[in-house]
């Protein structure tokens, strides 16, 4: 059994990484990986996809099978796509919207 240094959390042996750690820094990396797309999507230059799923609609995020609010999206045809300067964000689920928007403000610091 070894001890994480970073967040302290104990490492299974047959770990070569805390996953806890892992999944964090796969986190951050994936949500800088949506800068550059949203800014072109908020300049009219991209498009989000858009996904039904119980109801709500969902953005997928760049490059991933999955929804800024965290739905998978494996499998799914898209339902839509729309420009952000185009259709208001409020289509979208409070998650998704909260979480685009949230990004495209780190982006323009970025």
């Amino acid at each position: 059994m070894t001890i994480c240094p970073a967040c302290h959390n104990v490492v299974p042996d047959a770990m070569l990484m805390c996953p806890t750690c892992v999944q964090r820094n796969s986190a951050v990396h994936i949500r800088r990986r949506q800068f550059d797309p949203l800014r072109k999507a908020s300049a009219g230059e991209a498009e989000l996809t858009i996904r039904s799923a119980n109801g709500k609609k969902h953005a997928q995020m760049y490059g991933f099978e999955v929804t800024f609010c965290g739905e998978p999206v494996h499998g799914q045809m898209p339902s839509s796509r729309m420009r952000i300067d185009l259709e208001p964000l409020t289509v979208l689920c409070p998650q998704c919207r909260e979480a685009i928007e949230s990004i495209l403000s780190e982006a323009q610091i970025a």
